[in-house]
């Protein structure tokens, strides 16, 4: 049974569907995560050109994690649902949040359309297939 279930975004419509496909098909009382990952500083010079898109990323994530809270409060005003935002590289973000939550399983887009979307989906879906040890569901 799921108990527990962390749903990776980006914002992009497979993201969207992973997310109305989980609504639509958890348990009643099922905890939904709904996880979202911001780029990492990696270093100096990242943290530089950064500095003057770090507010705007975090308001981009903000917006996308806004956008799926009412996507769950429309399709299942009864669903417990959390939001986190973590900064990283999302597959280990993804994997190691799915770990320390003890998810049954993880659900995700099949893949972004570069930029924002491609940043979280895509590539990233298959190295969090290749890395995670929790069942994981990808829909297109």
């Amino acid at each position: 049974m799921l108990g527990k279930v962390l749903v990776a975004t980006d914002g992009s419509e497979p993201a969207k569907h992973a997310l109305r496909y989980v609504l639509q098909n958890a348990p009643e009382g099922a905890e939904i995560i709904v996880l979202s990952v911001t780029p990492p500083v990696k270093d100096r010079e990242d943290f530089g050109r950064l500095l003057n898109q770090g507010e705007s990323w975090k308001l981009l994530f903000n917006r996308i994690l806004a956008e799926s809270e009412s996507i769950a409060k429309d399709a299942r005003p009864d669903a417990n649902l959390r939001i986190l935002l973590k900064e990283g590289k999302p597959k280990d973000v993804i994997v190691d949040t799915a770990d320390e939550e003890g998810v049954d399983m993880i659900v995700m887009g099949s893949r972004g359309i570069g930029g924002v979307e491609g940043w979280l989906l895509g590539s990233t879906s298959r190295a969090v297939v290749n890395e995670c040890r929790n069942p994981i569901l990808i829909l297109k």
